[in-house]
């Protein structure tokens, strides 16, 4: 973390912008990949998660990722949460030598099913006992929220503050 992290989102931040308007899913992960790879030497990598929604059928979503947590998706017809656990390699550690070495999966949403998607940040905060927050408690809190409201804005403010009574307000000291 820090600026070393700092840096490695900027050059990801220049290579999206660089290939995601003539790139499909899979040339802009490659892309990429290869990229950073190529431009840090060092140990680092970088867990992220790309989506398109598909024109052709806008209640699907592909999506790549690299390495990163669970994505919870709130159901809206059966009031509960499910957890996507796609599993993949963090960016960065390898070139990728053959495009079809990517993996792209899918999502079906529905009517007012909400995703959500998250930084490692949030379920690593610890509070004064040094316990973590975990995904546990982010699947309740998300679950609380979206079972009573659907706006967004709402379901964030909720998750953040939630974060925030865990911590006992103090400050945040990540991404």
């Amino acid at each position: 973390h820090g600026i070393r992290a700092w840096f490695i989102i900027t050059l990801l931040s220049r290579l999206f912008n660089k290939y995601v308007k003539k790139s499909n899913l899979w040339e802009l992960t490659y892309e990429i990949n290869n990229g950073l790879k190529q431009d840090l030497k060092s140990r680092n990598f970088i867990t992220w998660v790309f989506f398109e929604i598909l024109k052709s059928n806008t209640s699907k979503i592909n999506f790549v990722w690299m390495w990163h947590e669970p994505i919870l998706i709130y159901r809206k017809n059966t009031s509960s949460i499910e957890k996507v656990i796609p599993w993949g390699l963090a960016a960065w550690i390898r070139l990728i030598n053959k495009i079809d070495d990517i993996k792209i999966k899918e999502l079906e949403l529905n009517d007012w099913d909400v995703l959500l998607t998250y930084s490692d940040w949030i379920i690593e905060n610890k509070n004064s006992e040094w316990e973590f927050y975990w995904l546990d408690r982010l699947s309740h809190a998300f679950e609380t929220i979206t079972k009573s409201q659907g706006n967004i804005n709402k379901i964030y403010e909720y998750i953040i503050n939630d974060v925030k009574i865990f911590r006992w307000w103090s400050q945040f000291d990540d991404d």
